[in-house]
């Protein structure tokens, strides 16, 4: 294994372990007849979101006052079906880099613009960007218009 397979390994390695210390939560509110969930996005294994911040986090959607007894109905559960995507995608993604990598040697060649190639590529990324502009300027005068 080389350096460079060595370094993806250990980056799998810590993402791996930062989706396992920081996993995504899911806020449910148990209701009579159905349960709404809403994302409380990822927070720390070890201090989950409580039921005042569930709660909070329903606030948004409906407009109501909470007594203390109501915060018994709101709890916080980890969502296992992200968090195993999360660690395949990461698995998938570092051995096929390791793979990748298995023969790469890193060397740099410098490149060399000729005088007309450069001022022609600087005229491209100028237009592309007066292009763009002027785009989003248009739309979002429309849009702007249109509320």
């Amino acid at each position: 294994m080389n350096r460079n397979q060595k370094i993806i390994l250990m980056v799998g390695l810590f993402l791996i372990l930062l989706s396992g210390i920081f996993p995504a939560y899911e806020g449910e509110w148990r209701r009579t007849g159905d349960n709404l969930k809403v994302n409380l996005g990822y927070n720390f294994i070890f201090a989950p979101p409580n039921s005042i911040k569930v709660a909070k986090a329903f606030n948004e959607y409906v407009e109501r006052k909470y007594e203390i007894s109501d915060y018994l109905e709101f709890n916080a559960t980890i969502i296992s079906s992200r968090f195993f995507i999360q660690i395949v995608t990461i698995l998938i993604l570092t051995i096929g880099l390791i793979y990748l990598f298995k023969d790469f040697n890193f060397k740099f060649k410098p490149i060399v613009f000729k005088k007309n190639q450069l001022r022609n590529i600087l005229l491209a990324i100028l237009t592309i960007l007066v292009l763009g502009s002027f785009i989003y300027f248009i739309v979002s005068r429309i849009i702007a218009n249109t509320r």
